[in-house]
Parts: structure tokens; C-alpha cells; sequence
């Protein structure tokens, strides 16, 4: 990578660290966080290139919120039960199908998916390793 656009690349990544600490240490954190911040960011770019799979869902807000809270609810039954109170009663089902469209995306090998919220115009980006 020629020095210019390695510049332009780690300017597009900001990290920001509590000031809290040694010097030496808020650098490293630092470091270890723009690591990781690259990592993603060349995730996105090759899922973006490729086409990004994207899940666009008509859920309450309440349950976009619980559902972008983490990924545990895919696989533990106890924090789905927690997702799906989100829901009123009577769209269970559609919350099942959203729950196993999320887990056929992942079975697929996708690493990202992009959840849409089209009632509130939200988007959020999980990782799905």
C-alpha cells in the first residue's frame, strides 16, 4: 500500500479513548483499537463489494432496540424469550421468521448483515461470527 492512501486510510478511522490512564497506555488501547477498527472496516468494504446482505423489517422500535442490544439471541432461548416480549402478541410469528432469516443468513457463511428498520429508518450492522 503506497504511504498516501495508507494515510487516507487510517485517517478515516478515529479512534477516541477515555483520557483516563498512562500516556503509554491509552496508546496501546489505542493501537489495539484502530486494529480492530481495520479489521472491521475491511470486513465491511469486501462485504460492500460483494453485496452486502441486507434484512429490512418492520418491527416496533422497542424490538429493533432489543434485537441490535447483541447477537445472543440467536442462539440462547432465554434472551429470544427477551426479544421476543418486544413484540406485540399477535406478530410472534413474524418475529420467529425474522429470528430464522438471521439464522439462515449466518448458515450461509455471511459475516455481516445489514438490518434495516423501515419503520424508523434505522440501520445497524452486525457481526455475525
Amino acid at each position: 500500500m503506497e504511504s498516501s492512501s495508507r494515510d487516507a486510510y487510517h485517517d478515516s478511522i478515529h479512534v477516541l479513548v477515555p483520557g483516563e490512564g498512562h500516556r503509554k497506555q491509552r496508546k496501546q488501547s489505542k493501537n489495539i483499537f484502530l486494529e480492530k477498527a481495520q479489521e472491521l472496516q475491511n470486513a465491511v468494504r469486501q462485504a460492500c463489494s460483494s453485496g452486502i446482505q441486507t434484512l429490512a423489517v418492520d418491527v416496533p422500535t422497542p424490538a429493533f432496540n432489543a434485537m441490535t442490544a447483541g447477537t445472543s439471541w440467536l442462539s440462547d432461548d432465554d434472551a429470544w424469550k427477551t426479544v421476543l416480549t418486544t413484540f406485540p402478541k399477535e406478530q410472534t410469528a413474524h418475529a420467529m421468521h425474522v429470528r430464522e432469516e438471521f439464522l439462515t443468513k449466518k448458515a450461509q457463511g455471511h459475516k455481516l448483515l445489514l438490518l434495516l428498520s423501515v419503520r424508523d429508518e434505522r440501520a445497524f450492522l452486525f457481526s455475525l461470527r
